[in-house]
């Protein structure tokens, strides 16, 4: 499925299997957090700039711990949403940006970067 990036967020669910924009495959969507922009579409919605943390689902806060990620950082994955992705074991786990999915097909993601382009934490 293709629409807006912020959009393709509403058909992603936990367990998807994301793939980079050759086709390797990165991990499962472990979390999909759709932002606080997410409630306004249309031209006349406003754009939320600032994001009050005690707003945000204690899970969400949880996987953007302030020690590792910087309070910038944090205000833009909170205001666009994010995807984190359960690359493996001994491995990071990657954040992806709405803006970095490409599209939405069946229980696949691709996105429009490669692995290396993604945030880790």
């Amino acid at each position: 499925m293709y629409a807006e990036p912020q959009k393709l967020l509403e058909y992603v669910e936990e367990g998807m299997t994301v793939f980079d924009r050759l086709g390797k495959r990165i991990g499962k969507v472990k979390m999909a957090y759709h932002g606080a922009n997410s409630l306004f579409y249309g031209e006349q919605a406003p754009l939320v700039t600032d994001v009050d943390e005690t707003l945000v689902p204690e899970d969400v806060r949880a996987s953007l711990p302030p020690e590792r990620v910087g309070a910038m950082m944090r205000q833009k994955l909170f205001r666009t949403g994010f995807l984190k992705i359960h690359t493996g074991l001994l491995t990071a786990d990657r954040y992806v940006l709405p803006d970095q999915i490409q599209s939405v097909t069946g229980d696949h993601i691709f996105l429009s970067v490669d692995k290396d382009e993604t945030l880790k934490f």
